[in-house]
C-alpha cells in the first residue's frame, strides 16, 4: 500500500482549503450576477415608496381633515329613542330667530354655536342625548342666522342673507330632495359634505 505524503505542496493545499479547489470555483457567483440581484429589488421598493407619497400628497388635505370629522363626530348622533321631528319647522314658514330659539327652549340644541362661518351662518351641535329628525333622516346639525339678532354671532365676510336657518342631515341629496318632493316642500336642497345634506331655508 502506498504512504500518502502530507508533506507536499497539494496536500498541504487540501488540509488548508479543502480537499476540492476546482469544484469551488464552479460555485463561486458571478460579481455581475449578485448586483443584479441585489439592487434591482431594493430599487423597485425605493420607487413604491416614491409612488405611495406622491399619491397621498395628490389627495386634498382638507378633505381628509373633513372626513376624520365626520368619522369622529357620526357616533355622537343618537339613532335609536325618541326623536323630535322637524318637518313642520322645515317648510319655510318661520324666521330663523323663531325657528332657533324654539329649538333651544326645547333644550333640543346647545345655546352656543359650534362653528361661525365668514357668511355668518352658526352651525349648532345637538343637546347632548337629544336626536332630531327631518323627514326620517338623522339630524346631524342645525344651523341658521338672522341679521341684527344678538342670538346669532357673525362672520368676517358678507352674510349669506337676511334671514336662514336649515337642518343637516345624514343621507344623500337626492334621497333628501325625493324626500321633500314626496311631502310638498319647496326648501332648499344642496350636498354638505360625504353623507351630508342640509334642508335650507332663506329669507331675503
Amino acid at each position: 500500500m502506498r504512504a500518502i505524503s502530507l508533506t507536499t505542496p497539494r496536500a498541504v493545499r487540501a488540509m488548508r482549503y479543502g480537499p476540492s479547489m476546482r469544484r469551488r470555483k464552479h460555485v463561486r457567483a458571478n460579481p455581475r450576477t449578485v448586483q443584479r440581484f441585489l439592487h434591482r429589488p431594493a430599487g423597485r421598493r425605493v420607487d413604491a415608496r416614491r409612488d405611495s407619497r406622491s399619491s397621498l400628497a395628490r389627495i386634498p388635505m382638507k378633505r381628509l381633515a373633513f372626513a376624520a370629522f365626520l368619522l369622529a363626530a357620526l357616533p355622537l348622533v343618537p339613532l335609536t329613542g325618541h326623536a323630535a321631528a322637524l318637518d313642520d319647522s322645515l317648510t319655510c314658514q318661520e324666521s330663523a330667530h323663531d325657528f332657533i330659539s324654539g329649538l333651544i327652549d326645547q333644550k333640543l340644541i346647545d345655546a352656543k354655536p359650534m362653528k361661525v362661518e365668514s357668511n355668518s351662518i352658526n352651525a349648532f351641535w345637538p343637546a347632548h342625548g337629544q336626536h332630531m329628525t327631518a323627514y326620517g333622516f338623522s339630524v346631524f346639525a342645525i344651523v341658521g342666522f338672522q341679521k341684527d339678532d344678538p342670538l346669532f354671532q357673525t362672520g368676517n365676510g358678507k352674510p349669506i342673507a337676511r334671514s336662514a336657518y336649515g337642518a343637516v342631515v345624514v343621507a344623500t341629496q337626492a334621497k333628501v330632495q325625493a324626500a321633500l318632493d314626496a311631502a310638498g316642500n319647496t326648501a332648499i336642497v344642496h350636498h354638505a359634505g360625504p353623507l351630508l345634506t342640509a334642508i335650507f331655508c332663506q329669507q331675503n
